[in-house]
């Protein structure tokens, strides 16, 4: 099976890139700077010259606060270059797995989303990654398979825990939203569980609508609180620092900031059926990120 991802540079990208080698599997591996995805042509000619089986969209505007003012160009990424990939697929009859995210929630719910719960995404980040979604979900003739996730954290990339890890590490006191809750997702798992579906989309054995996130649900503050815990008991940090929870209007104020949804924790029941194990909780994944970071860091020492 050969396999084109877009936006290779990025945390999933290089999380693939990691992964044991498949005899299976040939990897076509396209940055943003090598592959527009806004950019017609040039997709239509790399279809055409490689003819992969599968293409994995990891391209995307992904700046939520500039969006806000910016929002022609967040649509022509991360809705336009979906319905681009997703006419080239049709044409070139290859199948598509398109990223998404819970942003395309309201953040009004109590209990995890599940897939066929209705979207109200309240910034132009998550109406932009909406559109995408639906570019593709309705596009006629492509084969798609649409996966949403949420607070994505490796050793690859600037993300929460390795931001907020460097922090405590320089003694900073800590500031941290509580009153936000959603799934983390550790892009290794997000990674390993795409080459296993992989397989049953071109089956033709997948929903077009899966949620891909770890198990359990936690605030910011919460998994800020975790971050530390585990890093003391791994010996990556030293001497722990004070973190205080602080609402998201408090942490707002003064700031320019698009709306965050307060609620937007993933059912991943329905992934589950299509893995050969569920996905672990977020504190089992949180624990191997911060093991990866450290062993990361050993070797650039």
């Amino acid at each position: 099976m050969r396999v084109l991802m877009t936006g290779a540079g990025g945390q999933l990208g290089q999380a693939l890139l990691a992964l044991p080698p498949r005899a299976d599997t040939e990897w076509l591996l396209f940055t943003r700077a090598q592959l527009d995805i806004t950019d017609r042509q040039t997709v239509q000619r790399l279809v055409a010259k490689y003819r992969p089986d599968v293409i994995i969209n990891t391209a995307a505007y992904t700046g939520v606060d500039k969006a806000e003012t910016d929002s022609e160009q967040a649509f022509t990424v991360n809705a336009k270059g979906p319905e681009i990939l997703a006419q080239v697929c049709t044409e070139h009859q290859v199948a598509l797995v398109q990223l998404s995210t819970d942003f395309v929630f309201s953040g009004t719910a109590t209990q995890p989303y599940t897939e066929v719960d209705t979207t109200d995404p309240q910034s132009v980040y998550g109406r932009s990654k909406l559109a995408g979604e639906q570019a593709v979900l309705t596009s006629p003739g492509v084969q798609a398979l649409v996966l949403r996730t949420s607070w994505l954290c490796s050793r690859y990339g600037d993300n929460f825990v390795k931001t907020l890890l460097a922090k405590m590490q320089q003694g900073q006191h800590l500031q941290v939203v509580n009153d936000q809750i959603g799934s983390f997702t550790l892009a290794d798992d997000l990674a390993g569980w795409i080459v296993e579906l992989l397989p049953l989309l071109r089956q033709g054995k997948l929903p077009p609508l899966l949620h891909a996130a770890n198990s359990g649900q936690c605030s910011w503050y919460d998994l800020a609180v975790a971050i530390q815990k585990t890093a003391v008991e791994q010996g990556v940090l030293q001497q722990p620092v004070a973190i205080t929870p602080v609402s998201t209007a408090a942490y707002s104020a003064g700031k320019t900031l698009a709306p965050r949804p307060a609620y937007s924790a993933l059912d991943n029941h329905l992934l589950s059926h299509y893995l050969p194990q569920p996905p672990q909780s977020w504190q089992q994944a949180l624990a191997r990120c911060v093991a990866g970071l450290h062993t990361s860091s050993d070797k650039h020492s």
